[in-house]
């Protein structure tokens, strides 16, 4: 299993993070090891949304979204769309 061989040469530091789009299985199981490593080991890890089926459209409505937060932002207003409670 892949996962299984990333979570050894993390644990390990054969390598020093890494940054992944999709684990498979998608959807991940609670049994994949990526999901259990230890804290120091899981934060050189960055996993960001699976989004193959992105189109123009919503592409050109992402990045007018991103620029809105910018722009609220650097007039100190709060970003509308706010992750993980920031």
């Amino acid at each position: 299993m892949a996962s299984a061989a990333l979570a050894k040469a993390l644990c390990s530091g054969k390598i020093a993070g890494a940054g992944l789009d999709t684990i498979a299985p998608e959807p991940v199981t609670t049994e994949n090891p990526l999901l259990s490593l230890p804290h120091d080991v899981a934060e050189t890890v960055i996993y960001s949304p699976h989004i193959a089926g992105i189109t123009g459209t919503s592409g050109r409505m992402s990045y007018r979204m991103i620029a809105a937060a910018i722009r609220a932002v650097q007039s100190g207003q709060r970003p509308e769309n706010i992750v993980n409670g920031l």
